[in-house]
């Protein structure tokens, strides 16, 4: 498990640096109001392949472990489902321009059409990427992840544009090229019908997509509060977009180590073979993991966001310091957060994060809109304070579902953190 950990945390590493390159390339090209346009569009993508998903990965995941499911029957449910989302979405958009004209939702006809096609592309990714999660090794797995962020990286320093607009397209090429990738991994003929009778996929397809609807409401609405929130920015500002957002790249990845290892946790945690006690002991160790990383963030980010985010994005960005720091003295909710509905989804209980997504949803809508501050530092204060509460309500579900000590829980525990600093060199 170490192992799989230490090769994940490093492999997936290369990928989030990767977007974090890309993003200092934008803002250094293009400022704030560039860097705010590209991260609109962006989440605008994830959010469509989120509500398309309806959580069928970690479902894909479930079952594969499970053993009631072929990695071929996978691979062709996911390429025919994708398929279907793109006829879906081709739809959507086209019949909002028709009725909405050349503009719709701030984009223009050629941007739409790129949000579907890099909608589509990604779509597939995740579907691909799940598969290979539960039946290859864990560096196929990890390279598979990987893929859209190098590709990316590459597309983006190679091609200097003009007009930032144009740029939405390194998407579509990156999401394209990594679904073919995966695919070809996986050595899987995506169009065969064989393994895909209906009275043989029925009890399959009803329990991906409840276990699926479950667990994919927590991330869609991220991404729909991401797209609010920078909505709510750009009205303000057209710079106050860009420069929260860079805020927000930074709590991505100061949360790097959980973030890139979830996927992992959860697949090892699902599997019939993963004792209860060998799950509360990983799970111990990473949550008093957390409690570190947010102790010595905490340090950090008092002291190095000015000289950092001036020097890395420049001095259009310096407004984002402030927010930074809100959001890193949070990390502590975000990681527990995080780790905790992990653990709920590999417990068999999506319906909890789905109700802590929610509750979540309507704290940091609440904040954003009634609190009389700042557009930007309004915005940080929002989402630190409902992950706080999302937080508490899932570490009272997870007493209730184990019984663990809360101080364990929590990632405080003196008899854990003892442990640990014995273990340390």
């Amino acid at each position: 498990m170490v192992n799989k950990l230490g090769q994940t945390l490093a492999l997936q590493a290369v990928g989030v640096i990767a977007m974090a390159l890309v993003n200092v390339i934008i803002a250094q090209r293009y400022g704030p109001v560039g860097q705010g346009y590209l991260s609109y569009y962006r989440s605008t993508v994830l959010f469509a392949v989120q509500i398309g998903l309806i959580g069928l990965p970690q479902a894909l995941v479930y079952m594969l472990n499970s053993g009631t499911m072929s990695r071929a029957w996978a691979v062709r449910f996911s390429t025919y489902y994708g398929l279907l989302f793109t006829l879906v979405v081709v739809a959507v958009f086209a019949v909002g321009h028709l009725v909405a004209g050349d503009t719709l939702f701030g984009f223009g006809r050629l941007a739409s059409a790129a949000i579907v096609l890099a909608a589509a592309g990604a779509l597939l990714h995740e579907l691909y990427r799940a598969v290979s999660l539960a039946t290859k090794p864990v560096l196929t797995f990890n390279l598979v992840s990987i893929f859209p962020a190098l590709l990316a990286i590459v597309l983006f320093a190679l091609w200097h544009a003009t007009d930032f607009h144009q740029l939405v397209l390194v998407l579509v090429i990156a999401y394209a090229i990594s679904s073919l990738l995966a695919l070809i991994i996986l050595g899987v003929n995506p169009i065969s019908l064989e393994g895909l009778s209906l009275e043989e996929s029925a009890a399959k397809l009803r329990f991906s997509f409840t276990f699926g609807f479950f667990s994919a409401v927590p991330g869609t609405l991220f991404h729909l509060l991401a797209v609010l929130t920078y909505a709510y920015l750009r009205a303000s500002s057209p710079d106050a977009a860009g420069q929260f957002s860079v805020a927000l790249l930074l709590l991505t990845f100061t949360l790097l180590p959980l973030e890139r290892a979830a996927p992992l946790l959860f697949d090892t945690w699902s599997k019939k073979e993963s004792g209860k006690t060998d799950r509360r002991g990983s799970f111990a160790a990473l949550a008093h993991l957390g409690s570190l990383i947010a102790v010595v963030a905490c340090a950090g980010v008092l002291t190095l966001a000015t000289p950092v985010i001036g020097l890395v994005f420049g001095e259009q960005f310096l407004p984002a310091v402030l927010p930074t720091q809100v959001l890193i003295l949070s990390i502590y909710v975000f990681y527990h957060s995080r780790l905790l509905s992990t653990l709920l989804l590999s417990l068999g209980q999506p319906r909890v994060n789905t109700i802590a997504a929610g509750i979540r949803g309507v704290v940091i809508l609440g904040v954003l809109f009634f609190a009389h501050l700042d557009s930007i530092l309004n915005a940080a204060v929002a989402w630190a304070v409902g992950e706080a509460v999302a937080m508490v309500f899932m570490v009272v579900c997870v007493r209730r579902l184990t019984g663990w000590p809360l101080a364990e829980t929590l990632g405080v525990s003196p008899k854990w953190i003892g442990k640990m600093a014995n273990q340390s060199p």
